[in-house]
């Protein structure tokens, strides 16, 4: 007996409960609503594109060394401020210098080179003066047997005349042929001594062209050595690395005793900005949307770090260059901005919004979740002189104490009129729909004229939400369920 009891009152409970949780308690009004509003206000509402970007200083230079070495002192650090041609850090010029005291004996070398060169010049000269001499003699030494033979020929022949006339002796005749073939071997020896002068000559000139060649030569080593002591010199200043700009120093990458290579490219030691107090987003716009921005467009941004605080800036620069990444092609555009307070420190991340329409200066505002708020037709109050608003459209509430507005922002309609509409609290748990025109939105500000002059005023209350509680009720959930007629269009 006591278990059929108990499967009873058990059996009880479970029908109860069915019948309270899916009927609401059994009584219409334990369940209530609750409208969540918000203020209309003036104001500006600007339309924008929103785009995430870097803080960046507007002129960052990268400060290497164009030599190899070790790092022997650093004169900067971190957030150091600096001014052009300060000195930074040093590398060790050690070797530099002893390469520069090599570089300074090669120059004297070659100087004494030149020195030895021009000597040999000289002497060449003289050789090629003397075998001028040479040939001048040897000319004027065949110059003159050949006056001689020319005589001794004339000679001959007058012997060889009277000879012929018995007036000269054999003798004389003997003695003007001897004359004669004596005087032709002479001829012969002088013109051999002329072509040894004129040789001799010809190979002294040579020895003058290769004795001005290796002074040439001399030079020529000699400014090669100055170059390169030049180029050491400057290497050594190499060494000495100092600031290009103005600035302060945002990143150091080296330490007092590393050695830095420069090979293929200069290594970075220094990272210096030129001014913070003006700073650059570099924003990336989706294609999209780039034609809507151009230069000297105005532009907001926040950053995580002061997200209460909105910098403003404009359009410097639009890129050509486009970046696709994954079939998403994005383009940088240049924002820049002043950071008087040095607050925007780089490499932030910056959410822009640049302005491409701005409402009027001083009007009505309602937040968009009102314009979006859809209630059933039986909550809204009917125009004067009408009836109650028809049956058909979904109830505004949920169960559970979720909220009526809807996840898309599309703007209210009416069912009839199909006008954009916003709703104030009426008496009895109504609404009253008020139609407006809607102007320039932001995505959470809506700039609104209501259709009726004075319907809508700055501090009206406009319902942006309606949310279902549960209030307590005493029913009897043992008692059987009450009979209830069916809810009509109006109340």
């Amino acid at each position: 007996m006591k278990l059929v009891l108990t499967v009873l009152v058990l059996a009880t409970l479970a029908v109860a409960g069915y019948w309270y949780f899916f009927t609401g308690g059994g009584d219409a009004a334990a369940a209530q609503v609750r409208f969540r509003t918000g203020k209309v206000d003036r104001g500006v509402v600007a339309e924008g594109v929103e785009a995430s970007g870097t803080v960046q200083p507007i002129v960052l230079v990268q400060v290497g060394t164009q030599i190899s070495g070790v790092v022997q002192e650093l004169l900067v650090d971190f957030n150091s401020k600096v001014k052009a041609n300060q000195v930074v850090a040093r590398l060790d010029t050690r070797r530099l210098q002893a390469q520069l005291l090599q570089d300074e004996a090669a120059v004297a070398r070659a100087v004494a080179d030149v020195e030895r060169s021009k000597a040999g010049l000289a002497v060449a000269q003289a050789e090629v003066e003397r075998g001028k001499a040479s040939v001048t003699q040897a000319g004027a030494e065949l110059d003159r047997v050949q006056a001689l033979l020319t005589q001794a020929t004339f000679q001959l022949e007058r012997q060889q005349s009277l000879a012929a006339q018995e007036l000269s002796s054999k003798t004389e005749l003997d003695a003007a042929v001897a004359s004669k073939s004596a005087l032709e071997a002479q001829l012969a020896a002088a013109k051999a001594s002329m072509s040894q002068s004129r040789a001799q000559a010809a190979a002294v000139a040579a020895s003058l062209l290769q004795a001005q060649a290796q002074v040439k030569l001399a030079d020529a080593s000699v400014r090669q050595a100055e170059a390169q002591r030049e180029s050491d010199r400057v290497n050594l200043g190499y060494a000495t690395i100092v600031s290009p700009i103005d600035g302060v120093v945002v990143s150091r990458t080296v330490d007092v005793g590393q050695t830095v290579a420069a090979s293929l490219q200069a290594p970075t030691l220094f990272t210096i900005a030129n001014d913070l107090t003006k700073v650059q987003v570099q924003a990336s716009i989706p294609e999209a949307d780039v034609g809507r921005i151009r230069v000297a467009q105005s532009a907001t941004f926040t950053v995580d770090a002061y997200p209460d605080r909105t910098f403003a800036g404009k359009v410097s620069q639009i890129r050509l260059a486009a970046t696709n990444v994954q079939n998403v092609v994005t383009y940088t555009v240049l924002v820049d901005a002043s950071n008087p307070d040095e607050v925007l420190l780089p490499g932030m991340t910056a959410n822009v919004v640049f302005e491409v329409t701005r409402g009027p200066a001083d009007a009505l505002r309602v937040p968009v979740s009102a314009l979006r708020l859809q209630p059933s037709p039986e909550r809204i109050e009917a125009p004067p002189g009408e009836g109650p608003s028809a049956q058909g459209a979904s109830s505004g509430t949920g169960r559970g104490g979720k909220s009526t507005a809807p996840g898309p922002a599309k703007k209210s309609r009416a069912g009839r009129g199909g006008s954009p509409r916003v709703f104030v609290v009426a008496s009895e748990g109504r609404l009253r729909a008020v139609p407006v025109r809607v102007g320039v939105t932001d995505g959470v500000l809506a700039v609104v004229e209501p259709q009726v002059a004075g319907a809508l005023v700055e501090g009206t209350e406009v319902v942006t939400s309606i949310v279902k509680v549960q209030r307590p009720t005493t029913t009897n959930p043992f008692s059987p369920p009450r009979f209830r007629a069916p809810r009509g269009g109006g109340r």
